[in-house]
């Protein structure tokens, strides 16, 4: 069986479709009981989707590290579009 594969052709891993696959979980079912507290927009799990999305497993995770350790609390927020 072939593996899917993404616009940029590379392999749609397992470990790409489970961090999506998490933060799906996270954005339907923890999230909204948190309430709204990421000062960024997109929220950060939106821009973790949209890396994994975009990037590789490994890129995007650490695009998201990197969007983590500037959005803390202290952060300033505001818009962060993916690179």
């Amino acid at each position: 069986m072939a593996r899917s594969r993404t616009r940029q052709g590379e392999p749609n891993s397992i470990a790409r479709r489970a961090a999506l696959h998490f933060i799906a979980t996270y954005q339907s079912k923890v999230g909204p009981r948190l309430g709204a507290r990421c000062n960024c927009n997109p929220s950060c799990s939106e821009y973790g989707r949209q890396a994994f999305l975009k990037y590789g497993f490994l890129r995007a995770t650490g695009k998201i590290v990197g969007r983590i350790i500037r959005c803390g609390r202290a952060g300033a927020g505001g818009l962060s579009d993916l690179p």
